[in-house]
């Protein structure tokens, strides 16, 4: 178990390090969507292309980090979303990383694991598309077995504070988006115990935590 405790240090460092990656990105994005903006240009653009009363999206991305995530934005302001997502952890790659136990035999995450949340966002219109920028709470749960010198059992919960930003493309003809942006926040553990025949332990510890979004989207204006 104290190889798992290692490891989800690691990936958090890892994933903290993905951040100004992504921030040199969102910069280079905005030179090429908004090379000579201004606040008419932008006035423009949202009288041209309204921002939708609701779009849908989904960000496979996920399935490479800790799990795809589905969620939808409901306008509740002139441009401010409540952004209420589901995150479906066993799919994602890293989290299987992340719980896994290299002097355990047969490992095995449970399949019923789950992350909840919402969020605020607020989207800025500009010529090709929007800027958006929030924050999000995500509480997950999950537990895995395995065996070493006895068989064991992990519980965990975590609760993510996460802020979220980026850029979207949209188009006054389609109704589909497209979304790349970034998650970067803390991941405060509520739980994180194990137990078997050679005892037990809590390794309950704060992470950082950064997750690179590319979301498909589908709005309705």
């Amino acid at each position: 178990m104290k190889t798992i405790h290692i490891i989800q240090k690691t990936a958090g460092k890892i994933s903290l390090l993905l951040a100004p990656c992504l921030i040199g990105c969102l910069l280079a994005l905005q030179a090429y969507a908004q090379p000579a903006s201004s606040q008419a240009d932008t006035s423009a653009a949202s009288t041209s292309n309204p921002l939708p009363r609701w779009t849908f999206n989904i960000n496979p991305l996920g399935l490479l980090q800790f799990g795809p995530i589905a969620q939808g934005e409901f306008k509740i302001s002139k441009q401010g979303y409540l952004v209420p997502h589901i995150r479906i952890p066993y799919l994602g790659v890293l989290y299987h990383v992340v719980n896994w136990d290299d002097q355990s035999d047969d490992v095995a995450v449970s399949p019923l694991a789950l992350g909840l949340g919402a969020g605020y966002k607020t989207l800025f219109p500009v010529e090709k598309g929007a800027w958006y920028v929030g924050g999000a709470l995500d509480y997950s749960f999950g537990s895995s077995t395995g065996y070493d010198m006895g068989d064991w059992e992990s519980h965990f919960q975590n609760i993510a504070i996460m802020s979220n930003g980026g850029f979207r493309w949209r188009s006054a003809t389609k109704r589909s988006v497209l979304s790349v942006g970034a998650y970067v926040g803390v991941s405060l553990p509520i739980q994180d115990e194990w137990s078997g025949s050679s005892g037990s332990g809590d390794d309950r510890t704060v992470l950082p935590m950064a997750m690179l979004e590319l979301s498909f989207g589908w709005e309705h204006k």
